[in-house]
Parts: C-alpha cells; sequence; structure tokens
C-alpha cells in the first residue's frame, strides 16, 4: 500500500506537468496563425538570459549559507552554492521540493545540522520568496490597472478589452491575499491560537509539523538584521529571475513594461513555490501564458518565451551541475 502511494505522489505531479505541457501544445496546433508569426527578434538576449539564469542559480547559495549560519552550523559559501544547484537540478526532475529533503538530508550528515532546524530554514526561505513576490505582483497589477500603467505594452488596449481587464483585477486579488498569508505567516504566532480557543489545532495531526516549523522560523526572525539580510538577498534573487523572464520575451520580440514584466515573473514564481511539478515544468509556463495574455500578449509569444526561458535555464543548470557535484565531492571530509 506504501509502494502505491508513493507511486500515485509521484505519478500525480507529472500528469499534472503533461497536462499542461500538452494544454499548450493544443493551444499551438490549434492556432498555427500565431505560432508563425514568432521569430528569434534579438539573439543577443539569449545571453542576457543565460546570465541572469546564472545569477538566479547561484544567490540561493548566499542565502542558505546565511541561514545555516543562523541556525549554528557554518557551511562555506562555496559548498552552500553548490548545494544550492544540486537543490535545483534535483527539483527539476522530481516534484514536491524533494531537492530540499536531499539538502536537508546532506546537512544532517555532513554539519549534523538538526531536520527540525532546517525545515525551519526551509520555511522562512519560501515564506520570504512568497511575500516578496506577491508584493511585487500586487503593486505590478495595481500599476497597470492605472490609467498611465500601460508603459509600451498594449495594455492600454484593456480599457476596450473587459475580460482581460477582469482577469487582471483577479491577478491582483490573488496577489493580495497571498501577501497577506506570507505577512501573516510572519507575524502570526502559534501560541496566539490559544488565546483564540483554537488551541486544538496545533495538537492536528497534518497542522501539528506546520506549526513546529513556524515556531522554529520565529525563533529566527527574533534578529531584525537577520531578517533584512535575508530579505534583500532574496530580492536580488527575483531580480536575476525578472531579467531572464524580460530578456526571454524580448528575445521573441515581445518588449514588455517593468509592470507588466514583474506581474508575469512574479506570478511564475508562486507557481513554482507549490513544487507541483517538476521545476514547475508546464505549469509555470501555462500560468505565465495565461498572465500574459491580462496584458495584450498573443499566447503563442507567451508560450515561445516560456520555451526559450525553459531551455536557456536549463541549458545553464546542465552546465553547472556537474560542476556542483565535483564542488561537493570535495567538500567531503578526507578519510
Amino acid at each position: 500500500m506504501s509502494r502505491l502511494r508513493l507511486l500515485a505522489r509521484l505519478a500525480l505531479p507529472l500528469g499534472l506537468s503533461l497536462a499542461a505541457c500538452g494544454l499548450l501544445g493544443w493551444y499551438l496546433l490549434r492556432h498555427p496563425d500565431q505560432w508563425q508569426t514568432v521569430s528569434l527578434a534579438s539573439p543577443w538576449m539569449i545571453g542576457v538570459c543565460a546570465a541572469a539564469s546564472l545569477a538566479a542559480l547561484l544567490a540561493p547559495g548566499l542565502i542558505f549559507q546565511v541561514m545555516t549560519s543562523r541556525v549554528g552550523r557554518n557551511v562555506g559559501l562555496a559548498e552552500s552554492t553548490w548545494l544550492a544547484v544540486m537543490t535545483t537540478a534535483i527539483n527539476s526532475v522530481v516534484p514536491l521540493h524533494a531537492g530540499a529533503a536531499a539538502r536537508a538530508v546532506y546537512l544532517k550528515r555532513r554539519h549534523d545540522l538538526d531536520l527540525s532546524a532546517f525545515a525551519a530554514t526551509f520555511l522562512g526561505y519560501n515564506i520570504l520568496r512568497l511575500l516578496a513576490a506577491s508584493v511585487a505582483a500586487l503593486i505590478a497589477g495595481g500599476w497597470l490597472l492605472m490609467p498611465w500603467g500601460g508603459g509600451e505594452t498594449a495594455v492600454s488596449a484593456l480599457n476596450a478589452a473587459a475580460p482581460a481587464t477582469a482577469g487582471l483585477k483577479g491577478l491582483v486579488a490573488i496577489a493580495g491575499g497571498l501577501a497577506v498569508a506570507a505577512i501573516g505567516a510572519c507575524l502570526v504566532r502559534p501560541a496566539w491560537l490559544g488565546r483564540l480557543g483554537l488551541g486544538r489545532l496545533e495538537q492536528h495531526r497534518l497542522l501539528k509539523p506546520l506549526f513546529k516549523f513556524q515556531a522554529g522560523w520565529h525563533e529566527l526572525m527574533r534578529c531584525p538584521r537577520f531578517l533584512l539580510k535575508v530579505l534583500a538577498l532574496v530580492m536580488l534573487q527575483i531580480t536575476a529571475e525578472l531579467v531572464v523572464v524580460w530578456a526571454a520575451w524580448g528575445a521573441v520580440g515581445v518588449p514588455l513594461s517593468v509592470a507588466a514584466v514583474v506581474l508575469v515573473t512574479s506570478f511564475g514564481i508562486l507557481t513554482g513555490l507549490t513544487g507541483l511539478t517538476p521545476g514547475g515544468l508546464g505549469l509555470v509556463e501555462l500560468v505565465t501564458v495565461a498572465v500574459g495574455a491580462t496584458v495584450a500578449v498573443e499566447p503563442a509569444h507567451g508560450i515561445a518565451a516560456g520555451l526559450v526561458a525553459r531551455g536557456v535555464s536549463m541549458a545553464v543548470l546542465a552546465a553547472a551541475t556537474p560542476v556542483a557535484f565535483a564542488g561537493l565531492a570535495a567538500c567531503r571530509p578526507r578519510v
């Protein structure tokens, strides 16, 4: 029975990824006229996309080093960076944040880092990613809804396209809800549940580990300097991801405004945080195409840009993974 459950847990994300990719492929087959208009307008943007992909890939290394030092483990920057690359590599082929689980096992064996302490850092990192991406999406979406928010794109056409405007308002509402949830995760203390008469929730079989990890994250947040430092590093990582999206869309000849790039990238990040599919494959592209449609971008161009971003990122990851593996092997203690 346990094997069947494991297979089901793996099959569902993979099936979801295939379904999302199939839906995008079906759209292209149904609209060949749109696909024929896509071309590589700026080949040099591929290089920009690759450089930004490398920066986004390596940035978590410094974030992991800062967070593990906060829980009393001195992991070098090089080792943290190799570990970050390997985490991304595993996540790209296995769903449900399997790379984080592998990183937890490595840190436990190599540095004797308690799994609960690691879980607190993992939860905190993702909460800050959720906070930064949702707030960015909220601001960008609100800006695009303003009369002056069209910028370089065809967003001004939204005034004459009620469905697109409604979609953009829906995205703003979703981003606002996620921002509130992220702020709540940072501020709400598990002890408050007892005061509200909801203390039993802490003992629930499914919620108990989450409350335990959240309590650990609150311990880490006691130092405002640490919190601001990690948040700044997360924002730098997201900035690199913004450049990846901007360059990918520019490569296929779609000059998005800054607000549109922020909106598309932020929802791609929010989708990737779920870990439902390996590396967000299929789902991220599907969501970014849908978000792109709300800012008057043809879906075919959105699919092409998604393929460019995915292809370049995977190429960079494929080149970096052997180096990271060799680097981690060199970090092993000599017997």
